[in-house]
This record gives structure tokens, sequence and C-alpha cells, in this order.
């Protein structure tokens, strides 16, 4: 250490410095390197942006006895700390110290997330969920259906809870009962919810008035739902920016009236539908009416109907938001998926096209660059052919 500090040195020029000067110099040489290892230098933001990467107890076990600024850091109302409760971990040491950290920390939580019912009922033994005023994220994983229900009826007076995820085996209880208390959570933006049985009650009634929309824009729908059933769901959610639905599956309610899609703020869509038929899929597209920019399409059916292109060109094409979306995925399970792929990869080319002679009114293309795969070599002369000043190509 003394060599390595020796060589950063400060050299002076003049043959006549002082001793005094000298040791003054050696002295700002300490600080310096003191200040390059350090980290104790570091500033505060610096540790709250590495707090991020950490769960609330890992922040106390490694950080709280380290010295009083530490301390203090931690305890600083600046610091908000997620909690995790590690359900494969059944030490009572983790267990104690994770309560103790919760029952003194409650207004420095902004994220809660439980992976069994158990753990959730301990919690609610020891706390009540409506001191945790800054809670902004929920995560129930593996929760019971009247364990969860006793936690939603809370939930509604925390000012700040803006995220729920909800995962659940099996339920016995109508969904409708957890959806309406979830959709009266006044500032929640993102919900999802996943339930890995098939055989589930949706009956929720249709909302009547303002006062019953919800605030949520980002929702993923992850269990079993007949199409009538989602737009049920979303009349709630008017003001949906995101929404992916999975687990559609065929059912006779799918041939029954569908109540008109109306997301003015809907740009993104997913959709992964089992055995739906062609035409009843083809009934629910028809009833959205938004500004959707992307759509993501998984199918897995039988009916041979998905591979007519003219149903999609009817479908999609006459579709209000064409113009401004982008297919980002359509994928058919089925032996003859490539028709399906070389239909879409043309209504992909039919927007390209269009984009290319919008900017060939303004200027003209002298190198062009492919980072698409297509299927037809056809779609790619097409392309070159509207291109006539073309010097350089590269493909991908």
């Amino acid at each position: 250490m003394n060599q390595n500090k020796r060589k950063l040195s400060f050299k002076d020029s003049s043959e006549e410095t002082t001793k005094k000067s000298r040791k003054n110099k050696n002295n700002c040489t300490n600080e310096l390197i003191q200040s390059i290892t350090s980290i104790e230098s570091l500033s505060n933001e610096v540790f709250y942006e590495i707090f991020d990467y950490l769960d609330g107890c890992q922040i106390y076990e490694s950080f709280s006895n380290l010295n009083y600024r530490f301390y203090q850091l931690i305890n600083s109302s600046c610091l908000l700390f997620k909690m995790i409760d590690y359900f494969t971990i059944i030490d009572d040491d983790f267990l104690n110290n994770w309560n103790e950290i919760i029952s003194y920390n409650k207004e420095q939580i902004f994220s809660l997330t439980f992976y069994t019912s158990s753990r959730i009922e301990r919690f609610l033994s020891s706390s009540t969920i409506q001191s945790f005023i800054h809670l902004q994220a929920l995560f129930l994983y593996n929760v019971q259906s009247d364990i969860l229900m006793s936690v939603l009826i809370n939930l509604s007076s925390l000012p700040h809870l803006q995220s729920l995820t909800i995962n659940m085996f099996n339920t016995s209880i109508n969904l409708a009962d957890i959806y309406q208390l979830v959709f009266n959570l006044s500032m929640l933006k993102y919900y999802k919810l996943s339930i890995d049985v098939t055989d589930l009650s949706i009956s929720l009634p249709i909302p009547i008035n303002e006062q019953q929309q919800s605030s949520i824009e980002s929702l993923i729908i992850d269990h079993s739902c007949t199409f009538q059933q989602l737009s049920t769901i979303v009349s709630y959610t008017l003001k949906l920016r995101y929404l992916k639905f999975t687990h559609g599956f065929n059912d006779t309610s799918n041939k029954l009236l569908i109540l008109p899609i109306k997301l003015e703020n809907l740009t993104y869509f997913s959709l992964h539908i089992y055995s739906v038929e062609f035409h009843d899929f083809q009934r629910f597209i028809q009833k959205i009416n938004s500004n959707l920019k992307k759509l993501n399409i998984s199918i897995q059916c039988q009916d041979m109907t998905y591979l007519d292109a003219y149903q999609w060109e009817q479908l999609l094409l006459n579709k209000t938001w064409y113009n401004n979306f982008e297919v980002t995925n359509i994928e058919y399970s089925t032996s003859a998926t490539l028709i399906l792929t070389n239909f879409l990869s043309l209504l992909y080319v039919d927007m390209l096209f269009k984009k290319v002679k919008r900017i060939l009114t303004i200027t003209q293309i002298y190198h062009l660059i492919v980072t698409e795969q297509h299927s037809s070599i056809r779609v790619l002369v097409q392309l070159i052919n509207l291109l006539p000043d073309l010097l350089t190509l590269k493909l991908h």
C-alpha cells in the first residue's frame, strides 16, 4: 500500500519545495486514496440504487450493524422496502427477523410477497394490512379463497396500492366476488389473476354507472374464461391500455350475444385461445373498438378456417385500427402452419408497402436493411421493385 501511495504522489517541479509542502501533498494523496477506496464515500442515492436489488431482510442483515450512518439510512423515511416471505425458508430466526422488520417498518414497505396461504395467515394474525400506508405492490401466490377474501376486503384503505398479483390453484367461490373487490381499489393500475383450474364461475353483472369503473390500465386474465365473460370483465376497465387474455376456450356461450368492447386507450392485446372455432373468434374480434397498435394471437384449434386468407383479410383489413397496428405475432397450431405464416407475412408486407410509399413521397431510398424474416422471395422482389434508386441491400 505504501508503494502504491508513493506512485500516486504529486510531483513538484520546483527543487526548493519545502518538507512541509511535501507533507501536505502526501496528506492530500492519502485523502484522495481514501475517497476512492472507502464505501462510505458513496452517496445515499447510490445505496438506494443498491437497495433496489435487495429485499428488506437482506438490507437489514447486510447493513444495519455496520455503523451509525447506515442505521440512519435504513431507518430513513426516504427508503422503502420490498418484503419477500420465502416459503422455502422455515428457520425460526428468519421468521422472527421478518416479523420484526415488518412490525417496526410498516410505513417504509412498498411491496409484499407471499408464497403460501399459511404465511399469509400468519402475517394477518400479527399485522393489519391497513397500516401499510405506502404499500404499492402486493403479490399473493397459492392463496386459498377464504384467506384471499379476507385480504381483499381490507385493501381499499391503502392509498398507494397500484399493483396486485394473485395466483390460485383452486377456488370455491364465484370469481365475480374477487373481481368486484379488486375493481373497487381506486388507485390500482395493474392486476393479474392466475388460476390453474378450468371449472370456474364468473357471474359478473354489467356496470351501470361510471362510479363502478376501475382505474386499472394493465390487466392479465390467466384463467379459463369465455369471450362473453371477458367482455363483461373489461366493461369495468375502460381505462385499459394493456390486455392479456389466456385460457380462452370453446363454449356454447361464445355463440351468444357478446357486448361491444369499447376500449379507446387499448393499444396492446394478447390473446391465447384453445379449441375456439374461427367464426366465434371472428365475432369476438369484431366487437373490439379500440386504437390497437400491437396484436398477439396464439391459437390451438382444429378448425381449418383459420387458414383461410380471405377470412383473415375480411377480419383485419376492415378494422378501423388496421392502418395503425402491427401484427407482432400470430400462431396457429396445426400441420399447415406455413400457409397462415405466408399470409400473415403478406399482411405485414402490405402495411410495409404503405409505409414505403408514404416515405417515397418525401424522399428516395438508396440503402435498405431488412431485419424481418419473410417466407416468400416474391415478397422481397415486390419490395425492391418499389425502390428504383436502391444502391445497397442488406438481409438478415
